[in-house]
């Protein structure tokens, strides 16, 4: 499973638009500050970001961060 899930995340898909499901896509606008942020991310990075796991409260400073992540 682990092989199947990289290859699936590594070569298969290559933009938003192959993934086979839309449970991680995102069907609202995205916020201002967030696309701001977004915008600091390098332009690869960002062609590989399929919207899982966004979580960007409105307030960041002086908050701490819990990333309990899949570790890709």
């Amino acid at each position: 499973m682990h092989d199947q899930v990289r290859e699936y995340y590594g070569k298969v898909i290559q933009k938003t638009e192959d993934l086979q499901t839309n449970a991680c896509c995102l069907d609202i606008e995205l916020p201002d500050y967030v696309r701001e942020a977004l915008g600091k991310v390098h332009e690869e990075v960002q062609r590989r970001y399929y919207g899982c796991g966004l979580v960007m409260p409105q307030c960041l400073e002086g908050m701490r961060i819990l990333d309990l992540g899949c570790g890709a």
